[in-house]
């Protein structure tokens, strides 16, 4: 078969691999199929459509979700690790958000295209952050924890490092989670006012309170603290590229001397050639007028510039997608 076909199929039955494999994720469906079973087994458990209990597990036997002996059924090791919620390294709740983010079902792009952007297109800076509360929430549980931690722990300057800015935190669950790796670190959270009450909540339910607080603001243009001997920005920056160079001096600014600079961003090549992922998923923002893509190394070049020591630039596909890491030195 020609290698060109069956790359345009493909494309074709994306959207419905995704609707199916989020089906099983809002059933919790995995978390039932930690040993084979029958799917009569399965449908009695969860109170199923016996019928179409068996279609829907053929269906993720398919898609190697699942393995299958004779007309029993059990999850294969990747989704054991990766789709069981009580896995350290539970991917499901970023699987269903992302889905949800990049869904282009109501973006015309034909229209964008051929007349340019909509005026009444809404941006991520429309919608109120109550609205994204618990998928803020959920977008830094499970494995997003396990890679930051991993980042962190890899650095030789670890077991100095008692003071840490997350910067523009979201929910600031990846802050305290660095925060718990160690007795003696604690964390600023830094994000918008808005934020506040979700930062709060994730706080106190990680019981964190005497080693994590609170800082509001705008990043770009308000007060973000000092003596710092980590900061980090993870999938933050693009939304303020023109202000680039300053947001980098002050981190500069903000850190201890030997203190380090983590950046975690979605960065594309020069001339656009990939990684399609990135380049597609801010198509419907680029379209209408609001260009996020952050072109590689200019990070690195503006930290360089700054007076920042570059320690590490790692490209690696995390959770979140295929990310640049850059690791900078003060």
């Amino acid at each position: 078969m020609d290698e060109n076909i069956k790359k345009l199929v493909k494309y074709s039955y994306l959207n419905m691999y995704s609707h199916v494999l989020i089906a099983a994720l809002d059933l919790n469906l995995f978390s039932n199929l930690k040993d084979f079973k029958t799917s009569s087994q399965i449908a009695k458990m969860m109170d199923l459509h016996e019928d179409n209990t068996k279609y829907f597990l053929n269906a993720l036997y398919s898609m190697d979700f699942i393995t299958k002996n004779d007309d029993k059924y059990k999850n294969t090791n990747a989704t054991s690790k990766y789709l069981i919620e009580d896995s350290p390294y539970y991917m499901g709740n970023l699987i269903k958000i992302f889905s949800k983010l990049n869904d282009f079902s109501n973006v015309d792009i034909q229209n964008l295209v051929k007349n340019g952007p909509d005026e009444n297109f809404q941006s991520g800076d429309d919608v109120s952050f109550e609205e994204f509360y618990n998928e803020l929430k959920d977008s830094e549980t499970g494995i997003r924890q396990v890679e930051i931690i991993d980042i962190v722990k890899n650095l030789e300057e670890y077991p100095k490092i008692k003071n840490i800015l997350d910067l523009g935190c979201g929910a600031g669950l990846l802050g305290l989670a660095v925060v718990a790796s160690r007795e003696d670190i604690t964390a600023t959270l830094f994000d918008m006012p808005p934020m506040a009450s979700l930062i709060e909540e994730c706080i106190s339910e990680n019981n964190l309170e005497d080693r994590a607080e609170i800082k509001l603001g705008d990043y770009t243009t308000d007060d973000i603290g000092s003596n710092y001997d980590l900061i980090f920005a993870i999938n933050t920056l693009s939304l303020a590229k023109s202000d680039m160079e300053s947001i980098i001096k002050k981190i500069h600014d903000s850190l201890n001397d030997g203190g380090v600079f983590i950046a975690i961003s979605d960065e594309v090549e020069s001339d656009f050639s990939k990684p399609k992922e990135i380049i597609v998923s801010w198509l419907p923002y680029v379209l209408n007028g609001m260009n996020y893509y952050l072109i590689k190394d200019h990070v690195r070049n503006i930290a360089l510039d700054v007076g920042f020591e570059e320690i590490k630039v790692e490209e690696r596909f995390l959770s979140s997608g295929p990310m640049r890491i850059n690791i900078f030195k003060k």
